[in-house]
């Protein structure tokens, strides 16, 4: 349930990009957005935990498709 949460956010930054033009400005600039998001219930910010957690669920994205040779 937990990984649903990342799911939408790392779907909403992956739409549009191809595997191979992702760039780690790109992946800094999920990371500053989430920094910014609100956190549970609008209180306070995501937590680290969270992010790292979207981070987590976007390398298993990508190692599923480039394992699909989906690049």
């Amino acid at each position: 349930i937990r990984y649903s949460v990342s799911a939408k956010q790392v779907d909403t930054f992956l739409t549009g990009k191809q595997l191979t033009s992702i760039s780690k400005s790109d992946l800094l600039s999920f990371e500053s957005k989430r920094r910014k998001d609100p956190g549970r219930g609008g209180i306070g910010k995501v937590a680290d935990a969270s992010i790292r957690r979207d981070f987590a669920y976007m390398s298993a994205v990508f190692s599923f498709a480039m394992s699909h040779e989906w690049t």
